[in-house]
C-alpha cells in the first residue's frame, strides 16, 4: 500500500518467480499516482433532480478523461425514502459512487442513464480486436507460466541430483 496524502493505492503481486517484485510494485503504484486524478462529485454535478449528500465523494479518472465523459445511473435504496446511490461509469466500468437525496417529483421507477447508448447488435471491429488481444495475452501468460514451472522443476531436479552425488 502507498499513500501520497491525497489517496491510497494497493498493489498485490502474486506468485513472483525471481525478478523484481518490489521495483515492479513501486512502478505500478507510481503509475497509479501519476496517471489518475481524483475528481470531486459535488463540484462537478449540477443536476436539479438530486443533491449530493456524501461529503468528499469523488471519482477516480484516467488523466485524460473529463467528468463530462462519464455515464451515470441512480439506484434507489429499498428503505422507501428519497435516498439513492449515484454510480458513475467510464467505458462501462464503475469509477465512483456517492449517496444522493433525490428531490420530490423525480420518478423512482426510472433509472437515469446519461446519454444512454443504443443496444449493440453486432460487436464492432474494435471490440473484436480487444477480445482477440485479451485471448492472446491470456495465452502468452499461460505459456510463460508453464515455461516457468518447467524451468523450476528442472532446476530443483538438478540440485537434488548434485546433492546425491
Amino acid at each position: 500500500m502507498a499513500d501520497n496524502g491525497e489517496r491510497r493505492l494497493i498493489c498485490v503481486v502474486l506468485k513472483t518467480y525471481g525478478g523484481h517484485p518490489y521495483s515492479d510494485t513501486k512502478a505500478l503504484l507510481d503509475y497509479g499516482f501519476g496517471h489518475f486524478q481524483k475528481v470531486s462529485v459535488a463540484e462537478n454535478t449540477e443536476d436539479e433532480n438530486f443533491d449530493v449528500t456524501e461529503e468528499g465523494a469523488y471519482v477516480l479518472l484516467p488523466e485524460k478523461v473529463d467528468f463530462e465523459d462519464l455515464d451515470r445511473t441512480i439506484e434507489f435504496y429499498e428503505d422507501g425514502t428519497n435516498r439513492a446511490l449515484l454510480i458513475y461509469y467510464y467505458d462501462d466500468m464503475p469509477v465512483g459512487s456517492c449517496d444522493v437525496m433525490v428531490r420530490d417529483g423525480y420518478e423512482k421507477d426510472v433509472v437515469e442513464v446519461k446519454e444512454a447508448k443504443a443496444p449493440k447488435e453486432e460487436p464492432s471491429e474494435r471490440e473484436w480486436f480487444k477480445a482477440a488481444a485479451a485471448v492472446a495475452a491470456a495465452a502468452i501468460l499461460l505459456i510463460c507460466g508453464v515455461i516457468t514451472m518447467i524451468v523450476t522443476r528442472l532446476s530443483r531436479k538438478r540440485r537434488r541430483h548434485r546433492r546425491r552425488h
